[in-house]
């Protein structure tokens, strides 16, 4: 595998697993709103069901990932992926709040950014000391 695919493969797996474990826990909140909403308590066991099949599902992706990959990349994609899905899953579709005071909501884009920044640092770090163990 070329480094070029190589890395696309890393980013695929990475993201496909953080995917899934970002519905995994959006399943499990959703089933627990509508029960409520619905008065439908049979919707708790669906919702743990759902989100055992996406955890699974996310753990088969990482592992596959991590088969053919550098594991702190697959991972940190990962990582920043399944923040990056259940902010957007709880924002959107569960009607979760942002922060309300430019103040806070400034404070919340930070914390992100610097989530993403981190994720960068560990990725470039980790493709500089394998080309260099490569070359020796």
């Amino acid at each position: 595998m070329g480094s070029g695919s190589r890395a696309l493969h890393e980013f695929a797996t990475g993201l496909q697993a953080g995917i899934m474990f970002g519905l995994s826990a959006a399943a499990s909140r959703c089933a627990l709103l509508l029960s409520m909403q619905f008065a439908q308590p049979i919707l708790i066991p669906v919702g743990i069901g759902c989100s055992v099949l996406l955890t699974s599902a996310g753990f088969f992706m990482q592992a596959r990932g991590l088969k053919d990959g550098r594991a702190v990349v697959v991972c940190t994609y990962a990582a920043i992926s399944t923040l990056a899905s259940g902010v957007l899953v709880g924002v959107l579709a569960l009607s979760e709040p942002l922060p309300e005071t430019g103040a806070q909501l400034a404070a919340w884009w930070a914390s992100m950014l610097m989530i993403a920044f981190g994720v960068g640092l560990l990725v470039r770090r980790d493709a500089g000391t394998a080309f260099a163990k490569h070359e020796q």
